[in-house]
């Protein structure tokens, strides 16, 4: 077992389209130091907005006019959710030649 840690990198260490971005450092015996294995980071909507990827949320439950306890009593319809923008997570895989 290899000893590890996680590092969350400072703003100015992150590329502009990331909001927080973590490395996986190993300890490698051989060199007698942590060396960085992997790096995820998350952009948030910033890359969904340059490729449009949107999803449309669930509807919410239907609505209930105020006179609906009465007698014909109508239910509104409910609102189609407008679509949103996708949050995105980079991740690189294991770098081989570190892993190894």
């Amino acid at each position: 077992e290899l000893p590890y840690r996680k590092v969350r990198l400072c703003s100015g260490d992150i590329g502009f389209s990331a909001r927080h971005c973590y490395d996986m450092d190993v300890w490698l015996p051989g060199s007698g130091e942590f060396r960085e294995i992997s790096s995820c980071s998350n952009t948030g909507d910033f890359q969904a907005k340059r490729m449009n990827l949107r999803y449309r949320p669930a509807p919410k439950e239907e609505a209930k006019d105020a006179d609906a306890g009465k007698k014909g009593g109508k239910k509104k319809k409910a609102k189609k959710p407008k679509p949103q923008f996708c949050h995105t997570i980079n991740g690189s895989g294991l770098a081989v030649g570190r892993t190894l």
